[in-house]
């Protein structure tokens, strides 16, 4: 199952909370975290999760209101940060990097896994929306756009699959209207 809620979005700031999994393993990944610690956790706690229910921080560019409160996070929670060269140095440039946040440096030409769950066709969509960002064909409005995209057609196919069979399983269990009652000819 996927699931996503949106903590913020917006110029004050922008942080999605994407969960995939099952009752047997769930991973949960923020993506971006433009809010200041504190209005992190308070929005986390608002949507019944806890900072140590986090996995990692995928940041998609480096803007304020996507990276400006990554690291102290990452830095309160023990929680990974996953994001490309440019973002990072952006991000240390101005004093937003701190020494023993575990880091891990994404190529915009590989995918990435984080946890143990995670479904291809979203990955798929997620990575080329990343490429293009990366190289400047998309802006970061429409590849949030596109993230959203990927996670309502990962979700939606499999309930909407399964009440298609039990509408046509109940079309086959219903009697026929056009056959005379009590199966006799008149």
């Amino acid at each position: 199952m996927l699931r996503f809620a949106s903590l913020a979005s917006g110029s004050q700031g922008n942080c999605l909370v994407v969960e995939a999994g099952d009752a047997a393993s769930t991973t949960r990944v923020l993506i971006d975290c433009g809010l200041n610690l504190r209005d992190t956790e308070r929005r986390l706690a608002r949507a019944g999760l806890q900072p140590c229910d986090i996995a990692a921080i995928l940041v998609t560019h480096e803007h304020g209101d996507h990276g400006g409160g990554v690291f102290d996070f990452a830095a309160a929670h023990g929680v990974a940060v996953y994001l490309t060269y440019g973002t990072r140095a952006a991000l240390e440039s101005e004093g937003k990097v701190l020494d023993g946040v575990r880091t891990q440096l994404v190529n915009g030409k590989e995918s990435v896994a984080i946890g143990y769950s995670m479904i291809p066709r979203g990955e798929v969509g997620l990575i080329i929306a990343v490429v293009a960002e990366q190289q400047g064909i998309i802006g970061p409005d429409l590849f949030a756009i596109i993230v959203i995209v990927m996670i309502v057609v990962t979700v939606l196919p499999a309930p909407l699959i399964r009440r298609a069979f039990l509408r046509i399983r109940e079309e086959q269990a219903a009697p026929a209207l056009d056959a005379p009652a009590g199966g006799g000819a008149t």
